[in-house]
């Protein structure tokens, strides 16, 4: 097996190469050959849900472009990875079949050939294993984001989404492309609905083996709701939602990708003419119904142009109606607040992308848990079988008093090819759980690098200002040999930052209460270890 010092993907590659000599353990050995893959990978960010609830809007209205295929039937029924690209790179798309061949098509054609229920289309996706999409956006060049099927979806091959997060789905799915280090899971609100209803929704859509730390809600589209103040019943209901279900998601966030898009996308020239119509006089009565409002031909050109729903344009004009803008920037700025998008770009940022190596070095370890460490007991009962084994045929063999007889012979070979091979298991899965425990235990301490984050973000008065930005920073760049270089290269925080850190901390843990005193202690120990690399 791989030195200890060496690398979780080289570890994981060759426990995956041990286990695939025992027939048993060929689905543990291709999860974890699939686990070593994802340690060199970017942060994935998959998009999950149920059918029609605006994932891909919702990713548009992320990245700034309009990128995922959106529409108002269903849409997307293939897992689309979409990547950081430049230039000409962005104009084209790369498939990727189940067959195992590789294919870029010109971006135009994706949406005619890879959505709908079409013949053609069923039988395309049934052969995609995913597709790779570029766009410019800045946040993609450390992250990448993955818009899902929906689950419980008209289209069969759509329900490949609900086993997402199985690492056997994975490798017949998504072939090499990944895991998902974070969710958003999207809801799409009712005005009817009921909390009962949201939570069977949620539920309905939640992929498997997803915790508190690495997924959220976004309760989309809640422009579409019928009521006086559809933002306010949004955030009430996401209120309500997130704390029924605070042991399984991390918050849950209101947004409207449409609105969000539109502030994105929209040319100036467009927002100077809405702001125009807004100033001239009462709206409400064209408001009423959207056939009122495209009754008059300049309105009519003003919606087209803008691309939205009715009921998004309709908030929209509502919003600038009653705040009343002076410019166009200040249109734009009023528009993104209110559809959420920043709130949710914010929490992204801080909980999941600031903290991307942790979450994503955290979550391949307890991955990794749930296949070995079944297995090493396993393996280890039947190093034991075996060495009961020899002792019988060892024992059988003695009992015979012919020096001469075959079946003696035959006993004492019986006895000698068990004890081999059980010595020779015991000495691999030893040498394997003993390199394993080494990685193993790094998990409580992402655990509490979580917490600390948490608490970073949750409990300002716990720490000086200037310190909270470094703190983060030393916790992620410590989780993986790869962050740890950068690390050392000083481009972080220098040696001189880090030794006052510590006696900071160090004095702070000495004077704390019990759940303070927890994450000031972990701080120190990190921020040693910071020390240590750096003066290396």
């Amino acid at each position: 097996m791989a030195d200890k010092t060496e690398s979780l993907e080289l570890f994981l590659g060759e426990a995956a190469e041990f286990l695939s000599r025992f027939p048993e353990y060929k689905d543990a050995s291709d999860s974890l050959r699939q686990l070593a893959t994802s340690c060199i990978q970017p942060f994935n960010l998959a998009v999950a849900g149920r059918m029609k609830t605006g994932k891909s809007t919702l990713i548009n209205g992320i990245i700034g472009r309009e990128l995922a295929i959106s529409g108002v039937e269903e849409t997307t029924a293939t897992l689309n990875w979409i990547c950081y690209g430049t230039g000409h790179q962005c104009e084209q798309f790369i498939v990727n079949w189940k067959d195992g061949r590789v294919e870029t098509r010109q971006l135009a054609s994706l949406k005619e050939d890879w959505s709908g229920k079409s013949p053609d289309v069923l039988k395309r996706v049934a052969a995609t294993a995913h597709l790779r999409l570029f766009a410019d956006a800045e946040k993609l060049r450390e992250i990448q984001i993955v818009d899902t099927p929906g689950t419980g979806s008209a289209v069969e091959e759509h329900d490949t989404a609900v086993e997402f997060l199985n690492p056997a789905a994975i490798m017949e799915s998504i072939a090499h492309a990944g895991k998902a280090d974070a969710i958003v899971y999207v809801v799409k609100p009712a005005g009817r609905q009921t909390d009962e209803d949201l939570l069977k929704m949620f539920a309905a859509g939640r992929l498997p083996g997803s915790d508190p730390y690495n997924s959220i809600c976004v309760l989309h589209m809640w422009d579409a709701l019928d009521v006086d103040d559809p933002r306010e019943e949004a955030i009430e209901k996401s209120r309500l939602l997130s704390k029924q279900l605070r042991n399984l998601i991390a918050e849950v966030i209101p947004v409207s990708g449409p609105l969000a898009l539109a502030a994105k996308r929209t040319p100036e020239a467009l927002w100077e003419a809405l702001i125009e119509l807004v100033r001239q006089g009462d709206l409400s009565e064209p408001l009423r119904r959207d056939n009122r409002w495209d009754k008059d031909v300049q309105r009519k050109q003003l919606r087209d142009d803008f691309s939205l729903p009715w009921v998004s344009f309709k908030s929209l004009v509502k919003l600038l109606a009653r705040e009343r803008p002076a410019k166009v920037s200040d249109a734009v700025a009023i528009c993104l607040d209110y559809s959420g998008i920043k709130h949710l770009e914010e929490f992204l940022q801080k909980r999941f992308f600031a903290q991307s190596t942790v979450i994503k070095q955290l979550h391949i370890l307890q991955s990794a848990a749930s296949k070995l460490d079944p297995i090493l007991r396993k393996l280890g009962v039947e190093s034991r079988l075996l060495q009961g084994e020899a002792r019988m045929a060892k024992s059988a063999s003695e009992m015979i008093s012919d020096k001469s007889s075959d079946i003696k012979a035959w006993l004492a070979k019986i006895a000698e090819d068990f004890a081999t091979r059980a010595c020779a298991l015991e000495k691999e899965v030893v040498a394997l759980d003993r390199e394993w425990q080494c990685h193993a235990r790094s998990i409580e301490g992402l655990h509490l690098d979580l917490l600390t984050c948490k608490a970073l973000d949750e409990q300002p008065t716990w720490f000086d200002e200037p310190d909270r930005s470094k703190i983060s920073a030393v916790c992620n760049h410590l989780s993986s040999s790869i962050k740890r270089a950068t690390l050392g290269e000083g481009r972080v925080v220098s040696i001189h930052t880090v030794q006052a850190l510590i006696d900071r901390y160090r004095a702070k843990a000495s004077q704390a209460r019990r759940e303070k005193e927890e994450i000031y202690s972990h701080i120190v120990r990190r921020l040693e270890e910071a020390a240590d690399i750096l003066t290396n």
